[in-house]
């Protein structure tokens, strides 16, 4: 569940509509301002250039050992 703020002060108001004495609360609300910037992305390894690397590397520890 998301809301985008329309201008740069939005009220967001949560009403209880239960009549009756419970008591409701929110948990992990999160804000951040509008037009922040999305958290960096973590790059990801070359997974074939990491497989080739490995399998050069067995090629040339088979070769030393004969």
């Amino acid at each position: 569940l998301g809301f985008t703020a329309s201008s740069p002060s939005t009220a967001i108001e949560f009403l209880n509509l239960d009549h009756f004495d419970h008591t409701n609360g929110l948990d992990n609300v999160v804000l951040l301002p509008k037009g922040s910037p999305p958290p960096p992305s973590v790059p990801e390894p070359g997974t074939l250039s990491l497989l080739g690397l490995g399998l050069v590397g067995l090629v040339v520890a088979r070769r030393r050992s004969y």
